[in-house]
């Protein structure tokens, strides 16, 4: 069994533990096609929730 006492609480789930793995690659590459998108239909990338987005 696998000790997750290292997590916080909010990240435990009955035992179960939830771990986010990301290709950073990857993430770069679709950062770059959700930006182009953005510009196609003419949004505000420096609108409300953009500080969320990567920088690409």
């Amino acid at each position: 069994m696998t000790d997750h006492k290292h997590l916080p609480p909010d990240e435990e789930m009955d035992g179960y533990a939830k771990i986010d793995m990301y290709n950073p690659a990857k993430v770069e590459k679709l950062a770059g096609w959700y930006k182009n998108i953005i510009e196609e239909v003419g949004e505000n990338q420096i609108g409300k929730g953009s500080s969320k987005l990567p920088n690409v």
